[in-house]
């Protein structure tokens, strides 16, 4: 581009470049919300093999009230916030909002009323906001990184993997002799999620290779890989196999599974929604054609 010291494929201002509008406290919405929900979902399976469920129902709507704080710190008006439960017709975000309420009215019941079937119905509306977390996601079409069809399902199964991860914290901290008893099937648990969610991260990951996102975003999810891979999958499987060799510290084990877990579902949130979130920027088809020539190739900063 003459007079601007820019080669045209270099694109300037063109170039995707990384959204601003959900900083950290937006992310704590999705990081907060989602290892809640997932508790909730949890705690009702261990409900009904005996596991007491008031500790880990009361921490997953404790995380679920922070999640929608930080929404709430990031609007910074907090009778503005209210306008976010009155678009549900279009908005997943109110969507998530509206879910939240029979959230905590089934989940205060459940620790009420410490009834598996009430448990049950805190983990199908925890599901729900877990869902609606997804799809605010997924539903944001000018960020390649949130639009992938793959987003939904690593969203949701992070979440429950996070729930399972804090459940063995919680409970062997609650209830370190029940907790011993149950602790078989909550590792199943857990083990059965993180394998989920290896295939959804692999699939998410290949969501994305060629041209269907910007070089940028492909670059920040590689660098990611190792951390994710190892610390929120490799580390906390080693912890549970380990554990069942060594019952005397299994609970400790299992705690540390489920931190490494936790951390390897945060990460990954922080990464897709504040790192690897650049939007499309600009292409152009064909370049002009000068005079009666033909137009040129087009050109698409950032994206090869």
């Amino acid at each position: 581009m003459k007079g601007t010291g820019m080669r045209a494929d270099q694109g300037g201002g063109v170039n995707p470049t990384l959204q601003k509008d959900w900083d950290i406290r937006g992310t704590g919405n999705f990081i907060f919300g989602g290892v809640g929900s997932g508790l909730l979902i949890v705690a009702a399976i261990a409900a009904f093999i005996g596991m007491p469920q008031q500790w880990p129902i009361g921490l997953g709507l404790f995380f679920v009230l922070l999640g929608l704080l930080c929404v709430l710190a990031k609007i910074g008006r907090p009778f503005r916030a209210l306008n976010v439960i009155f678009n549900p017709k279009t908005s997943w975000m109110s969507r998530e909002a509206l879910a939240a309420f029979p959230v905590f009215a089934a989940g205060g019941a459940a620790i009420l009323f410490p009834w598996p079937p009430l448990a049950a119905l805190a983990a199908l509306f925890g599901g729900a906001f877990l869902y609606c977390q997804g799809m605010i996601l997924t539903a944001s079409k000018g960020i390649p990184a949130w639009r992938s069809t793959k987003t939904l399902p690593l969203i949701m199964v992070t979440g429950i993997v996070e729930g399972a991860g804090a459940f063995m914290i919680v409970g062997a901290l609650s209830d370190p002799q029940a907790m011993a008893t149950a602790l078989p099937v909550v590792s199943t648990v857990l083990l059965v999620t993180i394998a989920a969610r290896v295939f959804a991260w692999r699939g998410y990951r290949r969501s994305l290779d060629g041209d269907s996102a910007p070089r940028a975003t492909r670059e920040v999810l590689a660098n990611a890989e190792v951390f994710i891979t190892f610390a929120g999958h490799v580390v906390p499987v080693l912890l549970i196999f380990v554990s069942m060799m060594l019952p005397r510290e299994g609970h400790f084990l299992a705690m540390g599974a489920g931190a490494f877990a936790i951390a390897g579902g945060w990460y990954l949130k922080f990464i897709i929604v504040n790192r690897a979130a650049f939007n499309q920027g600009f292409a152009i088809l064909h370049s002009p054609a000068r005079g009666g020539g033909k137009s040129g190739p087009g050109i698409k900063p950032g994206w090869s």
